[in-house]
Order: C-alpha cells, then structure tokens, then sequence
C-alpha cells in the first residue's frame, strides 16, 4: 500500500523480482532492485533511449533526475513521427496525419513531424508534458551541461552500440563465424560475444 518516488526503470523488474524472491541477479544486469534483501538505493540518474521501431531507425538518448528530463537526439534530421506501416493503420494517427496536410495543426502538435532540435531540455515540474524546450535557454545552461554529461558517462560506461550502425554490427557478427541472434548480445553488452572474444568493428 505505499508509494515510492524514487527513480526507477524497465531494467529495474528483474533483478527486484529475484531479489524479493531470495534470488542474486547476474553480474550483467544494469538494473537494481527496489525490493526485498537485495535493494539498493537509489540512482541519481535514470535513463531512457529510442532506437528501433518496426521498419524505421531513430537514436534518441535520454536522462532525467526527476525534475529535469535531457534528450539528446543523434538524428536531428528525422521527425519524431516517422512514417510507421503499423501505426499508420490506427485511425487517429491517419486523422492526424490529415490534419497536418491540411495545415490544421499548432505548433506543437506540427513539431512532430518535423526535424527535431539536436538538445532537448525540460522541466517536469514546470512543464509535465514536455512541451517547452529549455535547451537553449541561457538561465538553464548550468543543467543542461550537467545533464548533457550524465547522458556522456552512461553511454560510455554501457558501451552503447547504438551509434554502431545495424549492417556493421551484422558484418561484424558475419565475419566472426557466430550465428545471426548473436548480434542481440552485441547490441546488449557492447562488441564482446558471448565466448568473451571481442568483435571488430570496421567503418
């Protein structure tokens, strides 16, 4: 019957189940446990990403500490709202797809299909719905730098593959003899397989 508001994420379920459970989660596992004997406190950072989604390819990186919400999008030049067989199929995603051609949407509701800002900043508190981009407000400069670098620090200490193009990462995993569903563990756990031998990547 109590509530948290500590900062929690996706890759947080497992190891809280396992912990509750009596169980130790692996080594690899980058989430926490909020529960049970295994719990640990809580991060300063949460972090969140976009990638795939079914046939279009984006690379977003985000970070927030609960009151500040930091993206950073790698592919300014594609829209937030990409062209999607399956979303496409729903009507009010046609309806609002019509309502763009026709030039009826506001500036915020238009700003989905457009390219997006390299840098987005916003203030939970003040602006919930993320609508309000502080990232170039010189007032902000101090958090956005402060963010900015906590996005850096995880990316590297993850070893994030997203910014390793798909076809490398599947050239790589070709070269090295493994089978197709290697590249899973790739993109998981960065170049290494599963043998522990490292991949190498060529541009």
């Amino acid at each position: 019957g109590s509530r948290s508001k500590e900062l929690v994420n996706w890759v947080d379920l497992a190891p809280t189940v396992l912990s509750i459970a009596g169980v130790g989660a692996p080594d690899f596992f980058q989430g926490r446990a909020i529960a049970g004997p295994a719990r640990k406190s809580a991060p300063e950072f949460t972090y969140n990403f976009r990638d795939r989604m079914d046939e279009r390819i984006d690379l977003c990186r985000a970070v927030t500490d609960g009151r500040w919400r930091y993206i950073r999008n790698y592919r300014p030049e594609l829209p937030t709202m990409q062209y999607v067989t399956y979303l496409w199929n729903m009507a009010s995603m046609k309806d609002w797809d019509r309502l763009r051609s026709e030039g009826k949407l506001n500036r915020v509701q238009a700003s989905f299909f457009q390219p997006k800002p390299v840098e987005e900043l916003f203030d939970l508190q003040a602006d919930p719905d993320n609508v309000t981009n502080l990232a170039g407000e010189k007032s902000h400069r101090a958090t956005l730098e402060r963010m900015r670098a906590a996005n850096r620090t995880h990316l590297l200490r993850i070893r994030d593959t997203g910014l390793i193009p798909e076809a490398l990462l599947r050239e790589a995993v070709r070269r090295a003899g493994l089978p197709p569903h290697a590249i899973q563990y790739v993109e998981a756990h960065g170049t290494g397989t599963p043998l522990g031998d490292p991949i190498e990547v060529q541009a």
